[in-house]
């Protein structure tokens, strides 16, 4: 991880950290990836996938996503209800209600 993306998350994390938001693993597999988080708090709700791993791994995901806050390497695709990812990517995207 460069210096640049440690920043930009620990920033974002820190604002979505708050007590009063709530979390909830969307995709957490056991030695699988994409790692995918949901951060919501009243009318407001962030995805945050990472996928530290060599190669694209997916899951289904059934909600909308809006605008993407922050993204580290390649596009992300969501197609049919399933959310591609490339590896090494990380992306955290606000998601419509």
């Amino acid at each position: 991880m460069n210096f640049i993306f440690r920043k930009t998350c620990w920033g974002f994390a820190w604002r979505i950290s708050c007590r009063k938001r709530r979390g909830q693993f969307v995709n957490c597999e056991e030695n699988a990836y994409p790692l995918a988080y949901r951060r919501f708090q009243e009318e407001e709700s962030v995805l945050i996938v990472v996928n530290p791993s060599g190669k694209d791994a997916s899951f289904a995901y059934d909600g909308k996503l809006g605008d993407v806050i922050y993204q580290n390497g390649k596009d992300f695709t969501l197609e049919d209800g399933v959310f591609t990812i490339p590896g090494a990517t990380a992306v955290f995207v606000k998601e419509e209600r």
